[in-house]
């Protein structure tokens, strides 16, 4: 890899981090969702150390030009999320080899630290229209597995749909959070590659995360019962 200033992620680092991620994302056709906040709150909550689970590679003018995050399961759980990436302009120097390895390494390093008699998937992702990101992949063994689908529509001509009888609809509110916890890890149960989270790593993510808008957010109830639910998000762009 060429040499680059090499650190830990900062909480500091959350705009470029996040400008970085959006940027990578419009040039592989994706939507460019990631806010500073939500980015920071997400690492903080899934990293086990952000010192040593984090890899930012600056350009030598201080510009962030790559990153590498080793997300390791849950307790119990059995799926590591490599994230991370390298602005298009900055490929083909060797840094997205070098920081992948390290991933991998670290994820094992962790592995062998906290469940050595469990194993691991390594999963990473990447947009469509990129097509360095799976090169990479592939280079280190790694196969497809899943496609997933971004779906949008306009909420000017939202059609108005009748309940199923018996349900009712109220907007969100604190007092079914822990039912919101619970009807969210049986509702995803199984669901391909999902772990379960305690309600505290849960809701860091969700319901108490600085995104989240609760005045757009609806649960669903058959009688006292929660029977389903919307929770909504902030967006990086302000028409989202």
């Amino acid at each position: 890899m060429v040499d680059l200033p090499t650190r830990a992620y900062e909480a500091a680092d959350a705009p470029a981090l996040a400008a970085m991620f959006n940027e990578i994302e419009k040039h592989g056709g994706g939507h460019p969702g990631y806010t500073p906040d939500e980015l920071d709150n997400y690492l903080n909550t899934v990293l086990r150390d952000v010192t040593t689970d984090s890899r930012l590679v600056f350009a030598p003018d201080g510009a962030l030009v790559a990153a590498a995050l080793t997300c390791p399961p849950p307790e119990g759980g059995f799926r590591a999320d490599v994230m991370g990436g390298v602005l298009p302009q900055w490929r083909g120097r060797g840094i997205g080899r070098d920081l992948l390895a390290w991933q991998l390494a670290r994820a094992t390093d962790i592995n062998n630290a906290v469940a050595p008699d469990a194993r691991w998937e390594i999963h990473a992702f990447a947009t469509m229209g990129d097509d360095d990101p799976p090169r990479l992949f592939r280079r280190f063994g790694m196969t497809p597995l899943r496609y997933w689908f971004e779906m949008v529509a306009s909420t000017a001509d939202a059609p108005e749909l009748e309940l199923p009888a018996g349900l009712w609809v109220l907007p969100y509110a604190v007092t079914f959070d822990k039912e919101l916890h619970a009807a969210h890890m049986d509702a995803f149960s199984d669901h391909w590659g999902y772990q379960y989270r305690s309600f505290a790593v849960w809701s860091s993510l969700t319901i108490h995360s600085d995104g989240f808008l609760p005045e757009l957010s609806v649960l669903a109830l058959d009688g006292d019962e929660l029977a389903g639910y919307v929770l909504s998000y902030k967006d990086a762009d302000p028409a989202r």
